[in-house]
């Protein structure tokens, strides 16, 4: 009545692609330590990345030709967008390659996002390096007219009072990273411009979904105010169908009332009351 077996399985890591390397090393000028880590910050032009093939001896092709590296990075959204495009030499004598990608930090989004790498062999397989890398860019888009005045609107109640953001609209491209780092001047110095970029990229995570967070009506108020210090969720309105939020100031003695009609998580501001 006992009996005991035992049966052999070879490795084959080539099984499910055509593709003869595989990652084995990872490394990039991004500090990992601290608050900030891996942040691309405004002082760092570029993303050097190193990336360290390992080659299948039992590959299923002899001509490891025709690969390309694929750099891409992905939004909290989902929107991906390839940055560099590597074509793999033919194998050498060695069974490992080391390639060196640099992408200019002004190629790079503002906002968290995920870097991929992948293999791809003409379009048809591809094998994507495990797990993918998550990082910050700080650089914001001085050539982009559009999300430029996305920023400047975000600068609305960082000086209370202060309407001196709204110049900022019109200020041309050459000289905006200058106008930029004297708003911040007068509006608290480094330590403000970085709490607001944060807030921004909070709001990013927390409320995207329908569209980007930070343009959601309630990532607006978390940029201009921080996150509440009181959530509730009840019915505000009986003859109203959907769910509610309310979110409490207490410090500013204010509290807003988000709405969401058809339950889905779409909240759009419903009023604003003081407490």
């Amino acid at each position: 009545t006992q009996r005991s077996w035992e049966q052999e399985y070879l490795f084959d890591p080539s099984i499910g692609s055509r593709i003869p390397w595989y990652f084995s090393g990872f490394a990039w000028n991004l500090s990992g330590d601290g608050p900030d880590a891996f942040e691309l910050g405004e002082t760092l032009d570029r993303l050097e990345i190193m990336t360290v093939l390992g080659y299948h001896p039992t590959a299923p092709v002899s001509d490891p030709g025709g690969i390309d590296l694929v750099y891409a990075v992905e939004d909290y959204s989902g929107n991906r967008r390839d940055l560099l495009r590597q074509p793999l030499p033919g194998r050498a004598a060695e069974d490992s390659l080391v390639m060196h990608g640099s992408i200019p930090a002004s190629d790079l989004p503002f906002g968290y996002m995920t870097l991929h790498l992948r293999l791809v062999e003409a379009g048809i397989d591809s094998v994507a390096m495990s797990p993918p890398r998550h990082l910050f860019s700080f650089n914001l888009p001085w050539w982009d007219d559009r999300a430029w005045e996305r920023h400047v609107s975000w600068l609305e109640g960082v000086i209370e009072g202060d309407d001196g953001y709204k110049d900022l609209k019109s200020v041309p491209r050459a000289e905006r990273s200058e106008a930029w780092k004297a708003f911040w001047t007068r509006a608290g110095g480094d330590d403000a411009r970085r709490r607001h970029l944060h807030r921004i990229l909070e709001a990013d995570r927390r409320f995207v979904g329908f569209g980007r967070g930070a343009l959601s009506d309630r990532g607006r108020i978390f940029i201009k105010y921080g996150a509440p210090d009181r959530i509730d969720e009840r019915d505000v309105d009986l003859s109203s169908p959907g769910s509610w939020k309310i979110w409490y100031y207490y410090n500013l003695r204010l509290s807003f009332v988000f709405y969401d009609a058809y339950g889905v998580g779409d909240y759009r501001l419903y009023s604003t009351s003081a407490l």
